[in-house]
């Protein structure tokens, strides 16, 4: 994208006037035209991907940032867990060597690249030991992974690779891949699957800790019990959630209704979904419904049937076959009354039937359903409540709503 003008400085491209043109005149631009850079920052410090240097790369994470905003439409996506994988920054949060220090040292083949070594001590017995990538994320059965990382060492080697709880704590283990040699070269090692049971329910409890897999550890053997030294670069761990919420805001704590959807009594007529402020200071989305008129001439009483008020949960994910799900909300109404849900392409299309039918009263109830997507659903992405059941004017409450989607058992 290029911007040009002379709002901003743009035309001379020194705009915060220290007399050069650099990544920082690129955030004060941005922030002069979109208004993103947080107050009381200057932009010299603006690290967006936190590897202690202001390059190109955080500005192209910015405008990703402000244009696109994946983490807020709630899509399901491939996520880097681990910080600073490049080395270039001295962060080593995710990584642990035998040693007391885990160090980021200069490349001795390579002055103008940083990894982290790791020395092997020698032995008088077959033995071997690891380094290790945590993160804090519990990886949960049906979690997809990519695992990516470069590694050599001084003297040629084999090395494994397993699944633990923690380095320091660990229960159990999992071999996720055949023995690799390596050597003194530099070796890309890429590594892609899906998180089984077989990960996590293995071996004993241990100090009254669950089997939980946070741990890859890439062990290094001895094969004839000298010193050697193993380094690493390029490490990456992403990971795409087995279950994932696709409700933004279902939890009210902004004003964000992009999710939701509400018809008061009227037949076709909806808008974005009502929020309102309850007595004890809480929030709530609201749909009221309506009582049938009577005509004054004939004293025909309107037919109103249950749709003419309705809640409506629109989520980016349209639901496919074999998907598993989880729906939880909590809601009352003012008066006793029935609630019918369905499931709708767009709000109004109805596809098919949904949760089934749920009574509410005028205390919180915590509403919460569990299933697999049918044929019959697939292709649906909103679902709908339908509120007029009691043929009379009523306020319905909605709050803390969440929607998990597992797509494990989905054929691609």
């Amino acid at each position: 994208m290029i911007l040009s003008g002379n709002s901003a400085g743009a035309s001379s491209g020194d705009i915060n006037g220290d007399g050069e043109t650099s990544i920082s005149d690129v955030f004060l631009l941005v922030d002069a035209i979109l208004n993103t850079v947080p107050q009381n920052v200057e932009a010299n410090l603006y690290d967006i991907n936190g590897d202690a240097d202001i390059t190109i790369a955080d500005v192209t994470l910015l405008i990703d940032k402000i244009l696109t905003n994946k983490e807020d439409i709630g899509e399901n996506i491939f996520k880097e867990r681990v910080i600073n994988g490049n080395c270039e920054s001295s962060n080593v949060s995710c990584f642990k060597t035998n040693e007391k220090i885990t160090k980021i040292i200069e490349d001795p083949i390579n002055k103008d690249n940083h990894c982290i070594a790791m020395k092997i001590p020698e032995c008088d017995l077959p033995d071997f030991d690891e380094f290790y990538i945590t993160v804090p994320d519990k990886m949960e059965a049906g979690d997809k992974y990519r695992l990516k990382f470069r590694i050599r060492a001084e003297k040629a080697t084999t090395v494994r690779i397993t699944a633990y709880n923690f380095p320091d704590k660990i229960n159990y283990w999992y071999n996720v891949m055949d023995d690799i040699n390596i050597g003194e070269n530099w070796q890309a090692i890429e590594l892609e699957g899906i998180v089984t049971e077989e990960y996590i329910n293995r071996g004993s409890n241990y100090d009254g800790m669950d089997n939980e897999f946070h741990t890859i550890a890439i062990g290094i053997y001895k094969l004839d019990y000298s010193e050697n030294i193993c380094y690493f670069d390029d490490i990456s761990w992403q990971v795409k959630k087995s279950w994932f919420n696709y409700v933004k805001n279902g939890d009210l704590s902004t004003d964000d209704v992009s999710c939701f959807i509400g018809r008061d009594g009227i037949d076709g007529i909806d808008s974005p979904a009502r929020i309102v402020k309850l007595e004890d200071g809480t929030r709530a989305f609201n749909v009221t419904s309506k009582a049938p008129t009577i005509d004054l001439q004939t004293g025909e009483i309107e037919q109103i049937d249950s749709w003419r008020t309705q809640f409506f949960i629109t989520t980016p994910h349209v639901l496919r076959e074999n998907e598993k799900y989880k729906f939880v909300m909590e809601a009352r109404a003012e008066k006793s009354a029935t609630v019918i849900s369905g499931l709708h392409r767009s709000a109004g299309d109805h596809l098919s039937e949904m949760f089934g039918n749920f009574d509410l009263s005028n205390e919180w109830k915590k509403i919460e359903f569990e299933g697999t997507v049918t044929a019959k659903q697939a292709g649906g992405y909103t679902i709908a409540f339908n509120c007029n059941t009691l043929k009379d004017i009523n306020n319905y409450y909605f709050r803390n709503i969440e929607f998990y989607i597992n797509d494990y058992d989905v054929k691609e």
